[in-house]
């Protein structure tokens, strides 16, 4: 379960209304030595019938894709706070 009521909503919609398969937070190791990481979600479609359109969206959805998704957990906490400060004309 994740800690990103944005994801839940994404992870419902992709499984409850697409009917794709969804695995989260899934650790990968990069090219560099720098902090381990991780792709936020993996979908695959197991039906027939795709790529399809998506109301909203430019593009077809594949059967598999790969989404990563920006949160206040993947930034350190005191930095985004010093900077809402900031942006708010508090002092840090």
């Amino acid at each position: 379960m994740s800690n990103d009521a944005f994801l839940e909503v994404v992870i419902s919609w992709f499984v409850k209304r697409l009917g794709y398969l969804v695995d989260e937070s899934r650790p990968v190791k990069l090219a560099t030595h720098g902090p381990a990481s991780d792709i936020d979600l993996i979908c695959m479609y197991p039906g027939e019938g795709h790529p399809f359109k998506v109301g909203f969206l430019k593009k077809q959805l594949s059967r598999r894709l790969l989404i990563e998704s920006k949160g206040w957990l993947d930034y350190p906490v005191k930095a985004c706070l010093r900077g809402d400060l900031k942006a708010m004309k508090g002092s840090a």
